[in-house]
């Protein structure tokens, strides 16, 4: 007996109704055609879901686990990355710092000896810069 045919055993009777006295009179042959066919179904059924299961679990576990490492590498890389940051981002400050109190140094120097009475100072400056243009208006 199919499947078909043990629904029909357990739903329509002789009177193809689905009255008590039909499904009353189809009870013995429908449990014997479970145990028969379906005990065995059913229990590879819940062994090969308990191996799906298993093996899902395991796989979820494996997957959570590289993605915990994916993401502790990738926080290493970007702390990485900011400390780098910060430590180009200083050393240009310093150096653009470095650069704009030599020029000032120079005029305020040139300055200092113009109040002094030595109008022959110079500072020297000749690049294209704001600090630059204010040396050469006072060495004009």
């Amino acid at each position: 007996m199919n499947t078909y045919d043990f629904a029909n055993v357990l739903f329509a009777g002789p009177c193809n109704q689905r009255c008590p006295y039909c499904i009353g009179r189809q009870i013995d042959p429908a449990l014997t055609l479970l145990e028969n066919e379906g005990a065995p179904k059913l229990d590879q059924a819940r062994a090969s879901l308990s191996r799906l299961t298993d093996f899902l679990r395991d796989d979820l576990a494996a997957q959570r686990e590289a993605v915990a490492e994916r993401m502790e590498r990738n926080r290493l890389v970007l702390i990485g990355i900011v400390i780098l940051s910060l430590m180009l981002g200083g050393l240009l400050a310093l150096t653009t710092t470095r650069y704009l109190r030599r020029s000032l140094d120079r005029v305020l120097g040139v300055a200092a000896r113009i109040v002094d009475g030595d109008l022959t100072a110079r500072t020297g400056l000749i690049r294209n810069d704001e600090v630059s243009a204010m040396g050469r208006a006072v060495d004009d």
